[in-house]
């Protein structure tokens, strides 16, 4: 079998193209002894916009306040029902997970904090969330702006589909999906 693989990788790297990604995951990976090497500085002109937004969409403004609850400390383990997935509280978990925490200025640059640090916010991440059946939410396919705590609306119009919710008893459905994506990574190669 081991001579199986050598032949395979043998006709793989006569490519040249396949070459030169190899060539170049080896150079950029980090390995047990030593971190990847990198360019030595940043390309701060070729650097992404830090928030993504998609023209055309319909924004749906999410409150702001963010919901307290009365649980203490020591009950977050006690089980309970859960609350109501209403655009209040939707609201709520993404401005805790994903959104805005502060803003930082030095030297005339202003930048965002966000909630889950990523390297120093150089790659951003983008939500996205299928919502389906939340109180006060259209049901459809949205991007999360974080900038101003909106759902942008990108995709609609799934009334013949089965449902997508998970049930939770009399409060409905929750949203089936919430996925976040790192982006604008290139720019630092």
């Amino acid at each position: 079998m081991s001579e199986r693989r050598t032949e395979r990788t043998e006709l793989a790297v006569t490519d040249a193209r396949v070459a030169t990604v190899l060539a170049y995951h080896a150079r950029s990976k980090h390995g047990l002894d030593r971190y990847a090497t990198g360019p030595g500085t940043l390309d701060w002109d070729a650097q992404p916009r830090a928030f993504r937004d998609w023209s055309g969409t319909q924004p749906l403004a999410l409150p702001r306040e963010i919901m307290v609850s009365d649980i203490t400390w020591g009950e977050l383990a006690v089980p309970r029902q859960p609350l109501p997935l209403t655009q209040q509280n939707l609201g709520s978990l993404l401005r805790l997970c994903v959104g805005l925490s502060a803003w930082k200025e030095y030297a005339g640059a202003r930048w965002s904090l966000r909630v889950h640090p990523s390297s120093g916010n150089l790659h951003p991440t983008e939500t996205w969330l299928i919502a389906a059946q939340v109180d006060g939410v259209q049901d459809g396919l949205y991007h999360y702006q974080n900038l101003h705590h909106t759902l942008e609306r990108r995709a609609w119009g799934w009334a013949s589909a089965p449902s997508i919710g998970v049930k939770h008893g009399n409060m409905g459905s929750a949203p089936s999906v919430i996925a976040s994506s790192i982006w604008g990574m290139c720019w630092l190669r």
